[in-house]
């Protein structure tokens, strides 16, 4: 008889991106992301006990990660767009990172929906008023077929202000 043990640690880290001001008058724009997430995934993610799949898809506890948008003046004039982007360091093209909004104080478009996260920044949320947002992650992908290891990535938000 032979015993496979099995288990893989996800581990997803926050980068802090740089606020970027457009347009004639550069007004200071700062964005402060804390909180991580790691999951460890062994036997108890195992769907129906031994011989099945993993189950899918696994998240984070609502509020994970916490977004404050600011800006110089304090004037909340904006409707600045925050973007995310994945920045692997030890990746499986096989798993997929999602993030959602699940909470905010000021006036926020988009987030609602889960929204997948690739290596290309792309728009999350649409803010004005600096808000602080709350973010759940999600982690879906999970199959016997990735190899148990250790997978890295870290989530770049980025706040653009027009």
């Amino acid at each position: 008889m032979r015993t496979r043990a099995w288990g893989s640690m996800v581990t997803v880290l926050t980068t802090v991106a740089l606020g970027i001001g457009l347009g004639s008058a550069l007004a200071a724009v700062t964005i402060t992301v804390t909180g991580s997430w790691s999951q460890t995934v062994g036997a108890s993610n195992l769907a129906s006990g031994a011989g099945s799949n993993l189950s899918n898809p696994v998240a984070s506890p609502t509020d994970q990660l916490s977004i404050a948008v600011g800006s110089g003046s304090g004037s909340g004039s904006g409707n600045s767009h925050v973007t995310v982007q994945r920045v692997d360091t030890g990746w499986n093209s096989n798993l997929n990172i999602y993030v959602q909004m699940t909470s905010n104080n000021g006036t926020v478009s988009g987030g609602t929906a889960y929204l997948l996260v690739t290596t290309s920044p792309q728009t999350f949320i649409t803010e004005k008023g600096n808000p602080t947002v709350g973010v759940q992650v999600k982690l879906d992908g999970l199959s016997l077929q990735v190899p148990p290891g250790t997978y890295t990535t870290g989530l770049l938000f980025t706040v653009i202000q027009p």
